[in-house]
């Protein structure tokens, strides 16, 4: 019989958890980190989360031991960033814009006075 409310109160747990339940093998009030994501994009970037140990279940956001961002930055400009400038150091002095993409500036070279 007592085998049998175990079930069941495990059940239950699981029916009204809202959060996923990776496993049962940690102790109350226990914690771990991870990522919510494995894969971030652009200016996305990898947050850590955190599942706390209820009755013997870890609750909290799925994690992953890992994320990356495989989006290439720009110097230290990150993947999607936007530069604005002049075209050329003298006049005639033309406003213009660049964009991050990939590593990769796509605009004209800029500059930040014209004269």
């Amino acid at each position: 019989m007592a085998m049998e409310h175990s079930k069941t109160l495990i059940i239950l747990i699981l029916m009204f958890s809202t959060q996923p339940v990776l496993s049962i093998q940690c102790q109350d009030g226990d914690t771990r980190s991870g990522y919510p994501s494995p894969i971030v994009n652009g200016f996305e970037q990898c947050i850590e989360q955190t599942q706390f140990c209820f009755n013997g279940f870890w609750n909290g956001p799925e994690l992953y031991s890992y994320c990356d961002n495989p989006t290439e930055s720009c110097d230290t400009a990150p993947h999607g960033s936007v530069e604005f400038g002049f075209t050329s150091l003298s006049a005639p002095c033309f406003k213009a814009s660049r964009t991050c993409i990939d590593g990769v500036w796509n605009g004209p070279e800029l500059f930040d006075v014209c004269e």
